[in-house]
């Protein structure tokens, strides 16, 4: 079982770096590429003007020109949207830290917790489940939802959140966020979609290694949804009182289904597509430049 909990946790690391990876893709490769034209058209650029030194090729200014603007807000949005999530993470952390409180030590399982994670009390009535930060981790688990739960069945959601801080899914939630800020164009709802769903599944299956059953996870999620249906200001509007991914969550562990290593295709080609088309062209554009 020992072996079952280090498959569990090594799966969802290498899920979490194939979503890293195809992340930094589609945010990088659009600059490489375009960096890769403007060095490239300057090249030709500077071989034209050893020819004509009195009049060089107007359109390759022209281009050059067009490529740094485009390099120029690729870099500058890229800037908005981190500096937007690390002032909106900010503004989050300190409004919620003076709620929070020290969660009571005997009810962590010690062999759970990692030792750069901490648990915190949310003194709050909704019954929510989180984790933040990344160096160090903070599991915060609300008070509400701290009663509601029988032994197991807080255990089963520590476990989850476990996962999540150990994957460094807060990580890759703010990269996602960041993306959605800086290029709000770009597809990529039904791609974080895919995430979350991909990510809670994993966080449930570590919890189930853990537990070596899912009764007390399945219960605990049962219990969660129908609190949240119960509130004044419902977060699912419709019922059944879930919404989709936490539908999928249960269906998973309902019926047993896996969950693929690495995201589906669809979605990530689909908001990869044009700033891909886009730098392609360019970057094809003066790579015919530099070889004419």
């Amino acid at each position: 079982m020992l072996e079952l909990k280090k498959n569990s946790v090594n799966r969802g690391s290498k899920s979490a770096y194939a979503w890293a990876l195809g992340l930094a893709t589609l945010v990088l490769l659009p600059g490489l590429l375009l960096g890769v034209a403007i060095a490239t058209t300057e090249h030709h650029l500077s071989w034209s003007r050893m020819h004509h030194p009195m009049i060089g090729h107007p359109g390759l200014f022209i281009f050059l020109a067009v490529l740094i603007l485009l390099s120029g807000l690729y870099v500058w949005r890229l800037g908005y949207g981190i500096a937007w999530v690390i002032r909106s993470n900010r503004n989050t952390i300190a409004r919620v830290r003076p709620r929070m409180a020290p969660f009571p030590c005997d009810e962590i399982p010690l062999k759970l917790l990692p030792r750069n994670v901490s648990v915190k009390v949310g003194m709050w009535n909704s019954p929510d489940a989180f984790t933040y930060g990344i160096i160090h981790p903070t599991i915060v688990i609300s008070e509400s939802l701290r009663t509601l739960l029988d032994g197991p069945g807080l255990e089963a959601i520590l476990a989850h959140e476990v996962h999540h801080a150990r994957s460094h899914d807060y990580a890759l939630q703010q990269v996602f966020l960041t993306i959605q800020k800086a290029f709000p164009f770009l597809p990529i709802e039904s791609l974080y979609r895919v995430y979350l769903v991909a990510r809670e599944i994993q966080a449930d299956r570590f919890a189930i290694a853990w537990q070596e059953t899912k009764d007390p996870l399945l219960q605990a999620m049962v219990t969660t949804v129908h609190a949240l249906s119960n509130e004044s200001r419902p977060r699912f509007s419709e019922g059944p009182a879930w919404n989709s991914v936490w539908e999928a969550r249960i269906n998973a562990l309902i019926d047993g289904d896996s969950v693929s290593l690495f995201p589906e295709t669809y979605p990530l080609v689909s908001a990869a597509a044009m700033p891909f088309a886009t730098s392609a062209v360019l970057a094809a554009t003066s790579w015919s430049l530099f070889c004419h």
